[in-house]
């Protein structure tokens, strides 16, 4: 019996409020629960996206840069080879050399005039022993003597100052046959500018990086110029990376690639025209999406707490409603335990009245009852004095024939 009260008394008390909270947060919560992570999903789509563009415009733009530090470099050696050989000399490379400047670096680590020997006619900076040395097998020297067009080199590592450098050569023709090699204007281009302009790469992330990879994967330029003094690779330092970026033929590019500590990097790449280099910028995936991650968070949470305000206010409401049902029910029952002892009164009432009145019938039948039996001794008196009567006539009668038949046969006699 105390088994059943508790258990009622748990139906009601939280059975009935748990539909409640059910029932709100299925057609109310759970709606918002999946609108909310439908707009984190799309929210991490326009960051992934964003990065991407944003990450392609930087790179377009640091490759732009670099194709005109080079173009630059090309167009001064050509605009020098355009100048008579004879009014070449050591003041004039030194012009050159200290008019190019980037960041207060020089544009050339050194200008060198050749004849159409091979020989050393003027360099800057100066240098006595460089002045016996022969070019004539140089492949600078070979290839403009032979083509009469611009040499432009691969990434060499100069002796001077171990920097990464290429070199410009241009043919100096004689003014009265066009085609007659006078001799050659050689400029040893210096890259470590290139990594100033990509220490301006930000994307305002910790693990952003932007770096030049030659066509074997050798660091031309990067944000840490101490990768660069230490002639390292891509294969070294970015294996995982390596695999993947050689391979691409393309000009330009996205990939998201895993390290071997299996994080996620989002990578844009741009090949720099008629050099084969490749400009490439790489971001955690993990940072991109980091504010998204926060924000999903803090929705989640909003969410759970909505969900458990929600479904603590539709416990109270619930538990006043089923207060005011339980109020409502003992009103009912007090009123129905009234009109029971009423109704159990009137009853009582006539049952009284109904008793006496069989009582007063009772009397009445006795009565009659006493009336009809002497109306019946009556009738079984007079019954008997009718009976015996007719009995004596037709006795009388009897006797009456035989007396006649007696009469008749004394008359026959």
């Amino acid at each position: 019996m105390k088994f059943g009260v508790v258990k009622e008394l748990i139906m009601k008390k939280l059975f009935l409020p748990a539909k409640e909270i059910l029932f709100i947060v299925f057609v109310a919560v759970l709606p918002i629960f999946i609108f909310g992570f439908s707009i984190i999903g799309w929210s991490f789509r326009v960051a992934k996206n964003s990065a991407e563009q944003e990450n392609r415009i930087y790179t377009k733009n640091f490759a732009s840069q670099i194709q005109l530090y080079l173009e630059r470099a090309k167009e001064t050696i050509e605009a020098l080879a355009n100048f008579s050989f004879e009014k070449i000399d050591q003041q004039t490379l030194q012009a050159v050399y200290e008019k190019n400047t980037f960041r207060g670096i020089p544009l050339f680590e050194s200008l060198t005039l050749l004849d159409k020997e091979g020989k050393i006619k003027a360099v800057y900076p100066f240098k006595k022993e460089l002045l016996d040395l022969d070019y004539s097998r140089q492949p600078s020297f070979l290839f403009v003597s032979k083509e009469k067009k611009t040499f432009f080199s691969k990434v060499d590592f100069s002796l001077i100052g171990q920097q990464p450098v290429v070199k410009i050569a241009a043919p100096i023709f004689e003014k009265e046959r066009e085609k007659s090699l006078k001799g050659m204007i050689e400029g040893s281009v210096r890259l470590q500018a290139l990594s100033l302009f990509l220490e301006g790469f930000s994307l305002e992330r910790r693990s952003g990086e932007a770096f030049l990879i030659g066509e074997k994967g050798e660091i031309i330029a990067h944000q840490n110029y101490q990768y660069v003094r230490e002639q390292e690779n891509i294969h070294h330092l970015y294996p995982e990376l390596a695999e993947i970026i050689l391979k691409i033929e393309k000009g330009e590019g996205k990939f998201q690639y895993r390290d071997f500590e299996k994080t996620e990097y989002l990578v844009i790449f741009q090949t720099i025209p008629k050099t084969n280099w490749k400009l490439v910028t790489k971001q955690n995936v993990k940072e991109i999406l980091a504010p998204v991650y926060q924000l999903s968070k803090t929705l989640t949470i909003f969410l759970v707490l909505s969900i458990f305000g929600a479904a603590t206010l539709d416990y109270r409401v619930a538990s006043y409603v089923n207060s005011l049902q339980e109020k409502a029910q003992k009103e009912k029952l007090e009123a129905l335990e009234e009109a029971k002892k009423v109704l159990e009164i009137k009853v009582q009432a006539r049952t009284r009245e109904l008793k006496e009145l069989v009582e007063q019938q009772e009397e009445i039948i006795k009565e009659r009852t006493k009336e009809l039996q002497k109306k019946v001794e009556e009738l079984e008196k007079f019954y008997r004095l009718t009976i015996g009567r007719e009995l004596k006539m037709i006795e009388l009668k009897k006797e009456i024939k035989r007396l006649k038949e007696l009469c008749q046969k004394s008359q026959k006699t």
